[in-house]
């Protein structure tokens, strides 16, 4: 019974030292300036007579950089689902 109690105490005293870890780095990158989009994006914005070119430059960058948390997350649910489907039959 004692050494569950310290098994606790000890995965409460990590999860503490990772929230602290976690505020201490979120905290850090979120007082850095945003970043920019690149040169090119920023100059078709500043002209506003390409509205057009520039929507496009902008929006290619963003499937671009959704592109691959879209494939990972459509390959972690296929795994969980046939994780969760192979486990619920009986054996």
């Amino acid at each position: 019974m004692a050494e569950v109690r310290g098994q606790k105490l000890e995965v409460r005293s990590q999860k503490k030292i990772y929230f602290f870890l976690s505020s201490v780095f979120c905290l850090l990158f979120s007082a850095l300036p945003s970043a920019l989009a690149c040169p090119l994006c920023k100059e078709a914005i500043a002209k506003m007579g390409e509205i057009w070119t520039s929507l496009g430059f902008n929006l290619s960058i963003y499937l671009m950089l959704s592109t691959p948390f879209v494939l990972i997350a459509a390959f972690g649910g296929f795994l969980y689902f046939n994780f969760r489907k192979h486990h619920k039959q009986p054996r």
